[in-house]
């Protein structure tokens, strides 16, 4: 991983693999150049799907719920 737009194309190739039924995904934002957010939208809740470039150059992909 080299740059913030791989990292920005493998979140949102795992934002697709992981919420196909999501019925709206607010779009990414970057916190830094080694941290990406979107709001997803699935059911009647929110989660934050987040991506992390770690310092040895692999991805780690979570979510958490959306608190307000």
């Amino acid at each position: 991983m080299t740059s913030v737009d791989d990292l920005y194309c493998a979140h949102v190739e795992q934002l697709g693999l992981r919420y196909p039924d999501a019925s709206y995904v607010q779009r990414a934002w970057e916190v830094d150049t080694t941290r990406i957010e979107s709001k997803v939208f699935v059911g009647d809740g929110i989660e934050v799907f987040i991506s992390v470039l770690e310092p040895d150059g692999t991805v780690r992909h979570f979510a958490k719920p959306y608190k307000k």
